[in-house]
């Protein structure tokens, strides 16, 4: 009788289009994307009515991994933004993917000061990752700053997320901003953010910026922005 043999070949075979079926189903790996830049500084003056407007300085992406840097002093540095502040250090940005399409993004400035805002700084850098298997989570962020001095107080970094703090003459900072984007649940991170008092300018100062997310598909559009919630 061969029905027993012919059974159990049944099952077999059953056993592994089940196992084919059961591993389609499995979603696929998320794919990481991220990217980065070390300033961004949109400000006018109040007393000169001088605007500066630098764009993303040092950007960096997934989509071309790499490390971005201008030094400072440089022709990279445009040369209007001597009116709000100096930057004699770097202005540095890294994106960085792995094989598992896990994500590390890195952005900031090194040595930065400014009359205008009665500031100094030693290192301003925004970090971010993704692990690209833990959709839609698996985002953290942190902030490393370092000597930093604005209106004449010394500001000390708590660790915490969205450290706000008001300084008379100079406007509202925001250390290690960190907010989630509503459109694509990407992960936004500031080292430090200015928001100067209106009288002394108007506008936003971005030191350090980084941005990452985790999909199942990429993205129509670069993750991040200001669109989301803290």
């Amino acid at each position: 009788m061969r029905f027993p043999a012919l059974r159990a070949a049944g099952l077999a075979v059953a056993g592994l289009t089940a196992a084919g079926l059961f591993a389609a189903a499995m979603p696929a790996q998320a794919a990481g994307t991220g990217s980065a830049y070390g300033a961004s500084i949109t400000a006018t003056v109040a007393a000169t009515v001088t605007t500066v407007d630098t764009g993303q300085l040092a950007p960096t992406g997934t989509s071309n991994p790499d490390t971005n840097s201008i030094l400072g002093g440089t022709s990279g540095i445009p040369s209007a933004l001597s009116s709000i502040l100096t930057i004699s250090g770097v202005v540095e940005s890294t994106s960085a993917i792995d094989a598992s399409n896990n994500v590390t993004e890195s952005g900031g400035v090194t040595n930065v000061s400014s009359q205008l805002l009665q500031l100094n700084a030693q290192v301003l850098t925004a970090n971010c990752t993704a692990n690209a298997a833990a959709e839609p989570g698996g985002l953290t962020g942190s902030s490393v700053i370092t000597s930093l001095t604005i209106g004449g107080t010394k500001i000390n970094p708590t660790g915490d997320v969205n450290q706000t703090q008001t300084i008379a003459g100079v406007g509202t900072i925001i250390l290690n901003e960190q907010t989630t984007n509503l459109m694509d649940q990407s992960l936004t991170v500031n080292a430090l953010h200015i928001k100067p008092d209106g009288l002394v300018a108007t506008g936003n100062i971005l030191l350090g910026s980084v941005t990452c997310g985790a999909y199942l598909a990429p993205p129509t559009a670069a993750p991040g922005g200001h669109r989301g919630t803290p």
